[in-house]
């Protein structure tokens, strides 16, 4: 999808609700695009009234105005002038709202179910603090303030953008992703009173280039599908060169040119010492859960509970224990060596001597892995639709949206998992990975100011977004304060003094 007018003039409005590089500067050149087709922008943003965010979980002082002046920064290098507009300025409703709120919750269930009207603001919470906790377990009861702090931010931007929509009619609404606290209920507003809404994320495939996703978020499981096969079916390319443009998507993969650098650790080639190719090797790749577990129903998995219970229940069932010939290896997603220990520690309670477990942190080669192996189980990792492109069976014991595009094995029971496992290798059809690839390597809109460098920065018109030079060793004396009594004092004073600015 282009970013583009499609009247004389239309009435863009902008939602800021982070300075996340690169989505701070998408933001940027989505409102460049729009000025230079004479549209009128208006630029709507935090300045510090919000409890908790995705990028101040604790509502420190420093990393508010960190977070301020890098966007400040950032709307100076502008073609012109924009509009822009607190949240703090059009919120009118808070005080007689906040008190009604829920904001305690006795496990992640009840909060899943927090609704008020249309807006399913526990999802949005339970999003967000999945994310800033990377715990893909979360429970609302055993971080009770954080959980408090975004149910009254999350409320807070629904209240203030109501308040706005009320008095203004935008012709179009941009916002980042939108499972977010902070953005969902932009999103659900729009959705309710006919609003084009259009979230930005990063292209998959590409660091170069954005993606925009209209009026869903941009991991709408049917969206997704339906922009997979449709990217493939309306080329004008001939098969071959379509298949060519996928390959270069499963080779960049493969071959070390992953932009998320996901495998930098391995080694190439290397193999588990326990592998033995004599034996039916089963390779499961284990997905990170921390961005999907807060998503909705739609992405509740119709067979397990979670992928730790799956794997467990599949390497129990007793044709599968009975079978000498079996040989399990469950590669836990290299990305959570940025996790806490507890988000996977539970799998190594597998090991044994038909099972390896291969920590995050491993050297052991994933591609080595897939090329080795007999079968491929996935509930959703990449590596499931990477297989099938290099010829291997692939079991697809979850969701993705390269499920039902012709590839993978996509079962719906336990049974059905078991079944494929022990029975003959099948042949493999190759259309879905070319359709997966080639959209992965296909969509999304170039950056056209922004040049990025690595996965999180990068410049904007040539320029470094920094915040003001004094803030630097100001955040370095403060930081030294975490954890001391004196560091939470002045957490919770700016919170305090942030609520007495809410309540008037």
């Amino acid at each position: 999808m282009t970013v583009k007018s499609v009247t004389s003039s239309m009435k863009v409005v902008v939602v800021v609700t982070t300075d996340w590089s690169p989505h701070y500067e998408t933001f940027l050149e989505i409102i460049d695009s729009h000025l230079a087709v004479g549209d009128s922008v208006e630029m709507i943003s935090c300045q510090g009234e919000m409890l908790a965010c995705e990028s101040n979980p604790d509502h420190t002082w420093q990393r508010c105005q960190s977070c301020i002046q890098r966007r400040a920064y950032g709307e100076q290098l502008l073609s012109q002038n924009i509009s822009h507009r607190k949240f703090e300025k059009i919120h009118t409703v808070w005080q007689k709202e906040a008190h009604k709120l829920q904001t305690s919750f006795s496990s992640v269930e009840e909060l899943k179910q927090y609704s008020i009207g249309t807006f399913d603001i526990g999802w949005a919470v339970l999003s967000s603090a999945v994310s800033i906790t990377r715990d893909s377990t979360f429970k609302p009861q055993d971080n009770p303030d954080l959980v408090e702090r975004l149910v009254i931010s999350s409320w807070t931007v629904y209240q203030s953008f109501q308040q706005y929509l009320d008095d203004h009619t935008p012709d179009v609404v941009y916002i980042f992703n939108g499972r977010f606290a902070s953005t969902r209920p932009i999103l659900r507003l729009c959705q309710e009173r006919g609003i084009q809404c259009m979230m930005h994320e990063r292209a998959y495939a590409n660091l170069d280039r954005y993606e925009i996703t209209a009026n869903t978020l941009p991991h709408d499981l049917e969206y997704q599908r339906k922009a997979v096969r449709q990217t493939w079916e309306s080329s004008i390319l001939h098969e071959q060169e379509k298949v060519a443009i996928a390959r270069k998507f499963f080779e960049m993969r493969r071959y070390g040119g992953d932009p998320w650098k996901i495998t930098s650790l391995q080694t190439t080639r290397q193999l588990p010492s326990t592998f033995d190719h004599s034996k039916k090797n089963v390779v499961i790749f284990q997905s990170s859960e921390d961005e999907f577990v807060a998503l909705g129903d739609e992405w509740r998995n119709p067979i397990y509970i979670n992928q730790f219970e799956g794997i467990k229940k599949i390497l129990s069932e007793k044709e599968i224990v009975s079978d000498p010939n079996l040989r399990f290896f469950i590669r836990i997603h290299p990305y959570l060596r940025y996790s806490t220990e507890h988000e996977w520690s539970n799998f190594l309670s597998l090991n044994s001597e038909t099972v390896t477990v291969i920590p995050p942190t491993d050297t052991v080669d994933s591609y080595a892995l897939m090329e080795s192996a007999d079968i491929i189980l996935t509930f959703g990792s990449t590596m499931g639709i990477e297989a099938t492109f290099w010829e291997k069976p692939s079991i697809l014991a979850g969701l993705a949206v390269y499920g039902e595009l012709g590839s993978t094995i996509d079962v719906r029971t336990h049974a059905d998992v078991i079944e494929n496992i022990l029975s003959p290798i099948q042949q493999i059809n190759p259309i879905g990975a070319w359709m997966y690839g080639f959209y992965c390597e296909s969509f999304g809109i170039p950056f056209k100011h922004f040049r990025v460098d690595g996965l999180n920065g990068g410049t904007y018109k040539g320029h470094v977004l920094y915040h003001k030079f004094w803030l630097r060793p100001l955040n370095k004396f403060l930081n030294a304060l975490n954890g001391t009594t004196l560091g939470y004092w002045g957490r919770d004073a700016f919170q305090k003094y942030t609520l007495k600015k809410l309540h008037g």
